[in-house]
């Protein structure tokens, strides 16, 4: 269903305090390809961070030995855009039940990604869960430095968070079309 790797909390803490230099910088989160504001699809703040910030690469690292060991898939394209997405997700916000598939013009999205960056007890609620293709359901743990790779057509969606902020990054690695 996904890999997972819990980063330690020290490296997550460097991580953060690193990323709220962005938080200035945050807007509505967007959805799909023409990029508009549907508040009853999506309601998060986000910013898009280049892949050449440290973090990127460090993820990469990760996402690269999730594919060697679970999936096998051709990535040579990268992470998706040249960028991943640092999200905010405050009281109220959330993200209906979606998958991580691009467009047709668009570059294959095949792995997604996401890096738990809050403690479970900053926040309640924002729970991402899981559908898979024959209908069961998981929850993703909520653990700090958690970081799940799943594939990007698995149904998937964040839960409305009741209080507190959870943050996370997400992203998507792209290849080649499928043999």
């Amino acid at each position: 269903m996904w890999s997972e790797t819990k980063l330690p909390d020290e490296l997550i803490n460097i991580i953060r305090t690193d990323l709220e230099q962005f938080d200035d910088m945050a807007q509505d989160g967007l959805v799909g390809d023409n990029n508009h504001s549907k508040k009853a699809i999506r309601e998060s703040k986000i910013v898009w961070i280049n892949e050449n910030h440290w973090v990127s690469g460090f993820l990469m690292h990760f996402i690269n030995i999730h594919n060697k060991t679970n999936y096998g898939y051709d990535l040579s394209g990268g992470i998706d855009g040249g960028t991943i997405q640092y999200s905010q997700y405050g009281p109220g916000n959330h993200y209906t039940w979606h998958t991580d598939v691009s467009g047709p013009d668009k570059a294959l999205r095949k792995l997604s990604f996401t890096l738990q960056l809050s403690d479970e007890d900053e926040y309640e609620g924002g729970e991402l869960q899981f559908i898979t293709p024959t209908r069961e359901s998981f929850t993703a743990p909520k653990t700090k430095g958690t970081l799940i790779s799943f594939k990007s057509d698995m149904l998937h969606r964040v839960r409305p968070v009741k209080s507190g902020m959870r943050r996370s990054i997400v992203g998507w690695v792209t290849g080649p079309a499928w043999k």
